[in-house]
């Protein structure tokens, strides 16, 4: 019985310190919207030698005060997230082109930032290529 309760507190440790979702690693690139926002291609590359790097694309807002560009992403989630970098193409008037040549693990063909307490939303049109 003892065994199992040091077996029981010691799984629900490691269950309990385990991060909720990996940590980003770098910007790889930064494409200009309108109004001062942008979107970061953020690289993910913490999984280790046998897990694929992985690209998640956010919409940001305008600079303010929060500190480095990982910073900025705290709060945000990804409008896309796959193993395809450079996917942004051309940016007019906050529609973005997308190109992707390899799995798509998430996307929403809409997202949003906040300028001067107004909602601004930036719609992707994805056009997808199976490698």
């Amino acid at each position: 019985m003892i065994l199992f309760v040091v077996c029981l507190v010691q799984a629900s440790y490691i269950f309990i310190s385990m991060p909720v979702s990996p940590e980003p690693t770098r910007v790889v690139s930064n494409t200009a919207l309108n109004d001062g926002a942008s979107i970061f291609e953020v690289l993910y590359d913490s999984g280790g030698a046998t897990v694929p790097f992985v690209y998640r694309y956010f919409v940001v807002g305008p600079r303010d005060d929060r500190g480095d560009d990982l910073a900025r992403l705290k709060d945000l989630q990804p409008f896309l997230v796959t193993k395809t970098s450079g996917a942004v193409g051309q940016v007019v008037n906050n529609r973005v082109k997308l190109q992707v040549f390899d799995a798509i693990y998430d996307f929403h063909n809409v997202g949003s930032y906040v300028v001067d307490k107004k909602l601004k939303l930036v719609r992707f049109d994805l056009n997808s290529v199976s490698p």
